[in-house]
């Protein structure tokens, strides 16, 4: 009797195993990135009572890089935003200690050592002085008019110095 009770338990759960009904669903991936609360939004539709977690177009400044790599490889489980502009930013109400920085242009042949760092000043107007121009504004770091292939901002100090790595547009 005990034989039987037990066969066809195992019978029971060989069948069961891969139904729809009895499997467990796994969590999504975005749950296994660390760092993820600062690299997604939360998106509601016009009109709707829900909202979802997405990823916004660009990494916010406060997203770890490996975090947001991991997150845009595909199996997160996270789909761009649909809309932008209207979602929170997952960086408010933080202060952005490492501001965007730009470094002295390296001229060839000049001793070593340097100029430390300034930060960029963002907007800022650039005259070309072409004539019949008139200024543009930037609000990110810009490639426009490059002499290196650096992408360049205004500093608080009025020089034009290439971007570090991180400055947005860079």
């Amino acid at each position: 009797m005990n034989k039987t009770i037990l066969i066809t338990v195992v019978c029971f759960l060989a069948n069961t195993q891969g139904s729809p009904r009895t499997r467990r669903a796994l969590p999504p991936g975005y749950l296994n990135v660390e760092g993820r609360d600062q690299c997604h939004e939360t998106e509601s539709p016009i009109g709707g009572s829900s909202s979802y977690l997405c990823l916004p177009v660009s990494k916010p400044w406060c997203c770890a890089q490996a975090s947001w790599n991991q997150l845009n490889s595909g199996s997160s489980g996270l789909n761009p935003c649909a809309s932008t502009g209207f979602n929170q930013d997952p960086c408010g109400g933080m202060t952005n200690w490492d501001a965007c920085t730009a470094s002295k242009p390296i001229i060839p042949g000049a001793p070593p050592g340097g100029v430390p760092p300034a930060n960029c000043q963002f907007p800022f107007a650039y005259d070309p002085q072409i004539p019949g121009s008139s200024p543009t504004t930037y609000f990110e770091c810009t490639y426009y008019n490059t002499n290196d292939n650096q992408a360049w901002c205004k500093t608080v100090n009025g020089d034009y110095w290439n971007c570090n790595p991180g400055c947005p547009g860079v």
